[in-house]
């Protein structure tokens, strides 16, 4: 779950097997936001917080994801050169996709980080 620091009633939520949902109303109501997802198996969220428009919803096993309007539609897959990658693990390559088990995605000021393993 990430929370708007920008706005605290709008929180987008990831779910095991549903992909990703977005309240804008304090958790009152639920709208799907999973248009461009190739996997809908959560592990993690963050919400940029020097961009709060920018949200990332890492998968199971189809990488990292990108939204850039505050997660209210569309997530741009991997490999769309939009998402600053940094891997912080066991994973022998930066190209998002290429590990099989996602941990967390953080943003730091010098970019995303990606916890992921083998």
């Amino acid at each position: 779950m990430a929370i708007d620091p920008t706005n605290p009633s709008t929180i987008c939520a990831g779910t095991d097997g549903g992909g990703v949902f977005r309240s804008t109303d304090s958790d009152a109501s639920w709208m799907a936001v999973n248009t461009g997802l190739k996997d809908l198996e959560m592990l993690a969220l963050a919400i940029d917080p020097t961009k709060p428009a920018t949200t990332y919803a890492g998968t199971h096993d189809r990488g990292v994801f990108k939204s850039t309007n505050g997660c209210a539609s569309c997530l741009s897959p991997p490999g769309s050169g939009t998402v600053d990658v940094k891997v912080t693990s066991s994973v022998t390559s930066a190209t998002v996709g290429t590990f099989t088990y996602l941990q967390g995605v953080q943003v730091q000021p010098s970019g995303l980080d990606i916890m992921a393993g083998r």
